[in-house]
Parts: C-alpha cells; structure tokens; sequence
C-alpha cells in the first residue's frame, strides 16, 4: 500500500461520510489543515489525533500498514455488542452470516 497520510484520510473520511470540517472540529486540528496535508505532512501530534479518531493505526495512515477502515455504523454496532451477553453476541454474528451468505 503506497499512499501519503493525507490521500488515507481523505479515504477514511470518504469510506465514513466525514467532511474535512468536522473531522478538524472533532480533533481541534485548525480549519483547512487537513486537506493540506495531500502536499505536506502533520505534526505526529495531529496524525496521532486522527488515527485515534478513526482507529487506526499511524501506519496506516503512513501508508504502511493495509487496515480496512471501519465505517462509523459499524462501530456503532460493535460498541453495543460489547455491552451484550455471550449468547446475545452470538446471535448477532448468526444473523450477519446468514445476511452475508445472500
């Protein structure tokens, strides 16, 4: 996987309907830097800051390491996953295998 640190964000952001904008806003990474960072680099503070945003690693965003990005919903669900019983996790993954067979 060969990429700048800003062509995988704007990546991650596209994959989970994330405008630059907000993603600044949610992090305090000052307006108009990210899309800067296609040309240039961020400080490893700021690349620290996104990474944990989407939860991903810097190596990935480096362009290092290759990690499907995980969509917000998908997080979503694996936040109330965490929450559930044994048996009720089960009965989740039964129910995505069956959908993801079709």
């Amino acid at each position: 996987m060969t990429s700048n640190i800003g062509e995988s964000i704007k990546t991650l952001c596209k994959a989970n309907n994330i405008p630059f904008s907000k993603l600044e806003k949610e992090t305090g990474i000052s307006n108009g830097q990210i899309s800067r960072w296609v040309a240039s680099s961020p400080s490893v503070e700021n690349a620290n800051k996104v990474a944990d945003y989407f939860n991903v690693s810097i190596d990935y965003l480096l362009g290092k390491e290759e990690q499907k990005p995980v969509n917000s919903e998908i997080q979503s669900v694996i936040a109330q996953m965490q929450d559930m019983t044994k048996e009720e996790q089960k009965q989740v993954r039964d129910i995505v295998n069956v959908l993801h067979k079709k």
